[in-house]
């Protein structure tokens, strides 16, 4: 019984260890989701391609890793609209990675809809459909949150912050994100 218990403690502590932390200045850490991953939509219908993380190099992203609960998916929702507003049609500089292995037990039949509705309203954007929580014991994110990330053309993160974004973190991102003509300003 006591060999049982370390072995589940070793396990339990070399798991964390894999986790790369996300460091502003660094590169991305790379991330691989296999098990459902980027949503495409074709003739209506979910399908899912796996999806790695080294695919963003070469644009200029805002990321948000994001928990399948209500608080969470909304926390930034005002990031969200200020990006939309700036944004062409026919273009988009989100890729948003939802937790739905962090959904509330008997909620993550509801998800799937709301990712669709999502992706059909920004075609453009990215939608990854992260089954396992892989996203967030790689990245070691906090669970139940919400990670914002900018990255640049060359995959360097420019910006990282867990939880609520303030007006002044917001107003960073769309700089961060956005090329100088386009900069929209935020007013109280």
């Amino acid at each position: 019984m006591k060999t049982l218990f370390i072995l589940m403690i070793f396990a339990l502590s070399a798991n964390f260890s894999l986790a790369e932390t996300i460091t502003t200045g660094k590169p991305l850490p790379s991330l691989a989701i296999a098990d459902k991953g980027l949503l495409l939509l074709h003739d209506k219908e979910a399908h899912y391609r796996p999806w790695l993380s080294e695919t963003l190099k070469g644009q200029r992203l805002v990321i948000q890793y994001i928990s399948a609960r209500l608080k969470p998916g909304r926390m930034n929702i005002e990031l969200n609209d200020r990006l939309r507003a700036i944004d062409h049609p026919q273009r988009c500089r989100t890729i948003s990675i939802i937790n739905v292995d962090d959904a509330i037990w008997g909620t993550r039949a509801f998800v799937e809809p709301e990712l669709i509705s999502n992706q059909k309203k920004t075609p453009k954007c990215q939608i990854i459909y992260d089954s396992a929580g892989i996203g967030l014991n790689t990245w070691g994110l906090e669970a139940k949150g919400n990670a914002t990330i900018v990255i640049n053309e060359q995959g360097i993160v420019e910006f990282f912050h867990e939880g609520k974004l303030s007006s002044e973190q917001m107003d960073e991102i769309i700089r961060l994100s956005t090329p100088i003509a386009q900069v929209a300003t935020h007013t109280p």
